[in-house]
């Protein structure tokens, strides 16, 4: 449940920052992959605390799986907005 949740908020996350970058212009002067950490901090202490609410031992697995759940939410993103950038 909690990998599903990191996977949406990732892509979620990933695509509003995005265009709010664009629209500030953050990238243009902070280089995208500055943004991704960013948004993978933001994501992780997120799982964190759904792990910590439902009561759930965080180990190293869980760790692992929450980074590979929020890289694939970010790259779900991004293609999203790269198809929808070239209509």
């Amino acid at each position: 449940m909690v990998k599903i949740l990191t996977y949406i908020v990732a892509t979620l996350l990933t695509y509003l920052l995005g265009l709010l970058s664009k629209k500030k212009g953050w990238n243009e002067t902070i280089p995208i992959p500055v943004q991704n950490i960013l948004i993978g901090v933001i994501v992780f202490f997120i799982s964190a605390i759904l792990l910590r609410i439902t009561n759930q031992e965080i180990m190293l697995d869980d760790i692992v799986s929450q980074i590979i759940a929020s890289l694939g939410g970010s790259g779900t993103a991004t293609l999203y907005y790269d198809t929808k950038k070239g209509e």
